[in-house]
């Protein structure tokens, strides 16, 4: 779903990013979530209502077309709803593509984005368990490369360098399955990679739609993995799944 509305914000001319719990899962599959969240750039008049044409023909989503158009121009956020999602989209005055990267086909918030919010969350007061897991997920997993300067850049935009200090402390006791100083942090396999995961999830029995809620991707992402995992070696050729 999350491709889906991608693929509606590309055709209608507005630069966007993943955010939120997607954009973690992405890269470190450590939860699940059945929310969407997007951060898109301003546009004019024509974008918006191409936009919203492109959704009701889609017919995938309800949207509340006063609210996406006032928010789309003027800046703000707005929903759109699936039967079974919701995607919340947050309009910024910003360049979205100074803050975002390609993986898995979509553009998604940098890391660094991503620490830098759920940091001034904490900040604030308003991180939940989720946020704080987050944070300290990014800051110990090998699947992610963090640039250290782009971190700092926005930490210190957000007044939360200090704090990030204290995470860094804290996320460097915690090993993968320890809980340590975390709530109820534990992302499974942080050192290992998506196509390693897939295989091991494949030995286990797995199904492709199991791995995929496991992991927080698509089935035809999963299908990619395999194959990739069958070219390692890693999954016998002749072996079928559904």
């Amino acid at each position: 779903m999350i491709e889906k509305f991608a693929d509606l914000l590309e055709k209608a001319g507005i630069p966007y990013m993943v955010f939120g719990a997607y954009a973690v899962i992405l890269r470190i599959p450590h939860r699940n979530t059945f929310d969407g969240d997007f951060v898109v750039e301003r546009v004019d008049a024509e974008n918006v209502k191409k936009f919203i044409d492109l959704v009701h023909e889609s017919n995938i989503f309800d949207l509340d077309e006063r609210a996406a158009r006032d928010s789309l121009s003027g800046g703000g956020k707005f929903s759109v709803f699936s039967k079974r999602y919701g995607i919340h989209v947050f309009v910024w005055s910003k360049d979205v593509s100074k803050y975002r990267e390609e993986e898995s086909g979509l553009y998604v918030a940098i890391p660094e984005l991503i620490i830098g919010e759920k940091l001034k969350l904490a900040k604030d007061g308003k991180a939940d368990a989720e946020d704080k897991k987050d944070i300290v997920a990014f800051l110990t997993s090998s699947l992610v490369s963090l640039d250290e300067d782009k971190l700092r850049e926005i930490t210190d935009a957000y007044g939360v360098s200090d704090l990030l200090e204290k995470y860094r402390k804290r996320a460097s006791s915690v090993k993968p399955g320890d809980v340590s100083g975390i709530e109820n942090f534990s992302p499974p396999d942080v050192g290992a990679t998506r196509v390693e995961q897939v295989a091991r999830m494949w030995k286990n029995g797995k199904s492709y739609k199991e791995m995929a809620n496991e992991l927080g991707i698509s089935q035809s992402t999963v299908g990619v993995y395999v194959g990739r995992a069958r070219e390692r070696g890693l999954i016998p050729k002749n072996e079928r799944r559904k």
